[in-house]
């Protein structure tokens, strides 16, 4: 649809932001403090670094026993910029899965608990971290033919957006209102 009503700009652009996820198995009773943060999900950013976290549970049997692993989701991002972490260039996201992993450590190294070890302790070996390349569709005014207002485009139809940077907590100092 937005080809046909916008054929000169269309196209998504990718956002100077770069994620990496990973599916971590965790144990029942390594995830009771994370619970008690919230029982599904939650999201939080790192003001000295620019650095966003987001968590959630995407397996918990209902039964479990202590020991029993429960499937939980860990992203981090990054900004795209030479002034990230101080090394005057963007880091790229790096190709194998277990450097990925260990870059996610060191981006997460000044973290307060528990945010700081549900990174620390995902297994470098035994995880599949993944990029996932965020885009986004800025419409421009007038870049589009409504033909004639019988053609209307709303919400993500018309701007296709990523997650947010919205946080509830704060990964170096606890809660945030």
């Amino acid at each position: 649809m937005r080809k046909w009503l916008c054929p000169e700009s269309y196209a998504n652009k990718r956002l100077p932001i770069r994620l990496l996820g990973v599916s971590v198995p965790y144990t029942k009773k390594r995830c009771e403090v994370i619970r008690t943060l919230d029982p599904f999900f939650f999201q939080g950013t790192d003001p000295a670094k620019n650095v966003f976290m987001f968590f959630s549970f995407l397996k918990v049997p209902p039964q479990a026993s202590a020991g029993e692993k429960v499937t939980c989701q860990v992203l981090t991002s990054w900004p795209f910029d030479e002034k990230f972490m101080g090394i005057g260039k963007p880091i790229e996201t790096p190709a194998g899965s277990v450097e990925r992993v260990r870059l996610m450590k060191e981006i997460s190294s000044g973290w307060i608990e528990p945010f700081r070890s549900i990174v620390h302790d995902i297994p470098r070996e035994e995880v599949e971290a993944k990029e996932i390349r965020l885009e986004d569709w800025p419409p421009e005014v007038g870049s589009w033919d409504n033909r004639h207002g019988r053609v209307t485009l709303v919400g993500d139809a018309a701007h296709a957006m990523t997650m947010c940077k919205y946080t509830n907590f704060e990964l170096r100092g606890g809660h945030k209102d």
